[in-house]
Parts: C-alpha cells; sequence; structure tokens
C-alpha cells in the first residue's frame, strides 16, 4: 500500500518502476530551501508519471532529536491519499523508549502498531516488542554497531518463532555498505550493497532497505547513513544510481535517483531550516 515506509528508506525499485517520464533538472518551487541548511524540515519526491508527489515531513524536539516523521501522497493502486506518521518518543537521555506508526486513508486508520525499546546494560538494543504484532527482535552488536538482528514472530497465536536473520556491514564512515535479509519461510537471501559520496547526509533516520522477502524496517533505531548513497545494487530488486546538488555546508539540495538499466528517474528536493 505504501510506497515508502520515509523518503529514504531507500524501497525505491517498487517506486520507480512505474515512472517513465524524463524531464530536464529545473527548480521544484520558489519556496525557499533553506537558510541556516541545519536541519532537514522537508524532501519532496516527485513522480512524474503520476503527476503526484511524496512529501515528507521531520519534526524535532527542542535538543534536535526526532520527534516525528510525516508522508503524505496517493496509494497508487487505488488512488486514494493516504499518510503515515511516525512518532518518537524519548527517555531523559534522548534514547527511543517507544515508536507508534500509523497509516491513515481518507481519515481512517488503517495501521497503527507500537514498538517498546529496551536496552542492555551496554546500553545496546536488547529485544524489541511490538505491541498490537506480538513479535520480538534479538540484537547482535559489535564496537557499538548493529551487526546482526533475528526477527521473531506469533503468528497466529503458536508461539514466538524465528521469521528471519538480516546481517549488516559497514565501512569505516559507519555507513552500511551490505545488508543480507534470509526468511526461514524463504529459500533465498536477498543482499544489498551501497557506496558513498563524502558529503553529509541529512535524513534523521532510516527505516527499511529493501522490500523483497523483507517485512520489517531493517533499522528501529536512531541508525542514519553519515553520507548520502551513489549507488545501489540488489540481488532480487532494481538497481540505482544517486546524483546530488549540494547546499553550501555539503547537505543534498536536490537528488536524481536513475534506473541504473535504463531511463527510469525520480527527483527529490530537500528543504531545510
Amino acid at each position: 500500500m505504501k510506497l515508502l515506509i520515509t523518503l529514504y528508506t531507500f524501497s525505491l525499485g517498487c517506486l520507480l518502476t512505474a515512472i517513465n517520464a524524463c524531464t530536464k533538472n529545473k527548480v521544484y518551487t520558489e519556496e525557499s530551501q533553506g537558510t541556516n541548511f541545519n536541519l532537514l524540515l522537508k524532501t519532496v519526491m516527485k513522480l512524474s508519471n503520476f503527476n503526484t508527489d511524496e512529501i515528507t515531513n521531520f519534526r524535532y524536539n527542542s535538543s534536535g532529536g526526532l520527534i516525528e516523521i510525516t508522508t503524505s501522497s496517493f496509494d497508487q493502486s487505488t488512488g486514494k491519499p493516504y499518510k503515515t506518521i511516525e512518532t518518537f518518543f524519548r527517555n531523559a537521555t534522548g534514547r527511543i523508549d517507544s515508536i507508534n506508526y500509523k497509516i491513515e486513508s481518507e481519515g481512517q486508520i488503517i495501521i497503527n502498531n507500537n514498538t517498546i525499546f529496551h536496552y542492555n546494560t551496554s546500553n545496546d538494543l536488547s529485544p524489541v516488542y511490538t505491541k498490537n504484532g506480538g513479535d520480538s527482535s534479538s540484537y547482535t552488536f559489535s564496537g557499538g554497531q548493529l551487526v546482526k538482528r533475528k526477527n521473531y514472530t506469533n503468528c497466529c497465536g503458536s508461539g514466538l518463532s524465528l521469521l528471519s536473520t538480516f546481517n549488516y556491514s559497514y565501512d569505516n564512515a559507519r555507513n552500511l555498505i551490505q545488508f543480507v535479509s534470509s526468511y526461514t519461510t524463504h529459500p533465498v537471501s536477498d543482499t544489498v550493497l551501497y557506496t558513498f559520496d563524502s558529503k553529509i547526509f541529512p535524513i534523521p533516520a532510516l527505516r527499511g532497505i529493501n522490500w523483497v522477502f523483507f517485512w520489517a524496517p531493517a533499522f528501529f533505531d536512531d541508525y542514519t547513513f553519515k553520507n548520502n548513497p551513489l549507488s545501489k545494487r540488489q540481488t532480487n530488486s532494481d538497481n540505482f544510481d544517486y546524483e546530488y546538488q549540494y547546499t553550501p555546508n555539503d547537505k543534498p539540495l536536490y537528488q536524481k535517483i536513475k534506473d541504473a538499466s535504463g531511463p527510469l528517474y525520480a527527483e527529490v528536493y530537500y528543504y531545510y531550516d
């Protein structure tokens, strides 16, 4: 139903396959894209083939911590507008206590899930519990970086069983360069590979990485790339290359996402404080 969980879930394969029009790079709007260029406030993805935009807004607390991501667009299969609202609740140290995730369509709540967070004595995430789904995850960290996650499901009330395993690899800048997902119900694993530039990645949180055999966010916490992806190569989905125009302080102002095997593309515009 949803095109993207948030703009930079990078699940663009299921989106761009339907975009087949090419236009010259242009200024999207006369609205100012920023003065200070510190906090990212909004992104707009231009979907030329559907003549609709996907608009994502980011809200922060007084300390600069992310407290809400709201995305508005249209479900291309039904033509109906939808909105996703992801609300972050934080403890006194700024760590996430819980996340509420909702999808609304025509004023009706379609999905409403709460995920509760716990931390171990090393302050790493310990099993996360999805309140409405009865699911849980276990985490393995190395050097403070998530390297493996196992996801368990309580499908049909039969008790928790292993659903999937995710493995993560990073470069020296702590960018995710390889993500491998495998499911107990499917014999084929899926691998995603990224390369990066040296500029600043402004999106405050990542969720999904791919949508092939993938039914849960790749990250529940505040993880985000440090730099901007230049390429994405995925075993069981489409491949993409990324081009940018940057702000004076080296953050993206404009992004073009191109199908690596053809003319398909999307445009993204960034708006800052």
